[in-house]
């Protein structure tokens, strides 16, 4: 509501004195007059067959009427959802936007909605066809590729960040987003997410084929030890997927698949997000539980938030804040945007029947909580696994 009237206030200032002419007819055009009481002196629409009819009467005219009025002197209201063609077809006639022509302020222009707002870059790992780290730039909606393979869990240090590189290691990079060094580990660990302890200097790295977490110097790589949370150490495939894992308040939490080891008997409503001791290196306390496929942890004010995957949802808490199409990994916020990573279904069988519809683009989706909005930007690879706000 704040936003809005800031738009009022601004669209007030601009028709003050001028000749106003609304540029539509249909449900949009009858709203602005509606709301908003105009000193309008005519309307123009693109279909001949309103000309010369009334509307709330006013009287309805050929778009070309507006050339024959002083530029300086008039200003158009685009009232119609063809915004783009329109604001088009009125440059050609000379006027300017913002100032010889407006929007409607009940309609969203998204790309005014860009240059006001201070919209950050994101960094995106990916996997599969395309899969690597991805540079989005939302503001021009540009995407670049910086590095390329199955990438998978990003984190930032001082100088640069550590990117999860699947069958390779870590490979570290400056801020200008330059290789420096690669450090390789031992295949067939399907390394996942990893974090950074500021306070200790140690690296926490999910190493999700053997059940366990990975410490390793954040100076050298070097690594010094681990945390295991499955049963056996001797199984071959791992119990419980770990694959996120964070640092909140000198505490690790990790998501994983299930708790009792069962997600590979394709049981999906025992994941979980778990506490896990620092010190002894066990479960110290159960979050949430009850998920199907969680990733993507995300602390904010106090708050936690997390992509239950397989339900193609975002929560808060226990609470469902969203959910969309397609299956939700890879989150990010600021202010009243949420980034939420989609990536391609790989089993349509697994999806519950009341999803009607289930998309295989994979992308990120920008929604503003507030302003009830959502701007998807596309990606050429299969999956998404974490975003991070540059």
């Amino acid at each position: 509501m704040k936003k809005l009237n800031t738009r009022l206030a601004n669209f007030n200032k601009k028709i003050v004195g001028k000749k106003l002419i609304i540029f539509g007819t249909g449900p949009t055009a009858k709203e602005l007059m509606g709301k908003l009481k105009l000193p309008i002196s005519y309307l123009v629409d693109n279909d001949k067959n309103n000309w010369d009819q009334s509307i709330d009467g006013y009287k309805v005219f050929n778009p070309k009427k507006i050339k024959t009025e002083k530029k300086g002197e008039v200003v158009v209201v685009i009232a119609s959802s063809a915004v783009e063609d329109i604001a088009e077809q009125l440059i050609k006639m000379g006027l300017k936007k913002e100032n010889s022509f407006l929007t409607s302020p009940f309609l969203i222009d998204y790309n005014k909605q860009k240059e006001e707002k201070n919209l950050p870059k994101l960094l995106v790992t990916a996997f599969g066809e395309s899969g690597g780290l991805w540079l989005i730039d939302l503001k021009e909606e540009k995407k670049k590729r910086i590095l390329r393979g199955n990438c998978r869990g990003i984190e930032a240090f001082r100088d640069g960040y550590y990117v999860v590189l699947d069958n390779v290691g870590i490979v570290k990079l400056n801020k200008k987003l330059q290789e420096i060094k690669r450090y390789k580990l031992p295949h067939s660990q399907n390394l996942h997410s990893i974090a950074l302890d500021k306070k200790r200097g140690i690296i926490y790295l999910n190493e999700t084929g053997h059940d366990r977490i990975g410490i390793f110097n954040a100076r050298s790589l070097k690594r010094t030890g681990e945390i295991y949370l499955g049963k056996n150490k001797k199984n071959v495939l791992e119990q419980h997927h770990i694959n996120d894992v964070k640092i909140y308040n000198d505490q690790i939490y990790v998501s994983l698949f299930s708790l009792k080891g069962v997600w590979r008997r394709e049981i999906w409503k025992d994941g979980a997000i778990v506490k896990i001791n620092r010190q002894s290196g066990m479960i110290e306390n159960n979050v949430v539980t009850g998920l199907s496929q969680p990733h993507s942890i995300l602390f904010d004010n106090n708050q936690i938030y997390y992509c239950n995957s397989m339900n193609c949802e975002v929560k808060k808490g226990r609470t469902t804040i969203c959910k969309i199409f397609g299956y939700t990994r890879g989150l990010a916020k600021k202010d009243d945007t949420i980034f939420i990573g989609q990536s391609k279904a790989r089993r349509l069988s697994r999806f519950d029947k009341d999803f009607k519809i289930v998309s295989l683009d994979t992308g990120i989706h920008c929604w503003n909580v507030k302003e009830r909005t959502d701007h998807f930007i596309s990606l050429p690879a299969d999956g998404i696994f974490e975003i991070k706000l540059i």
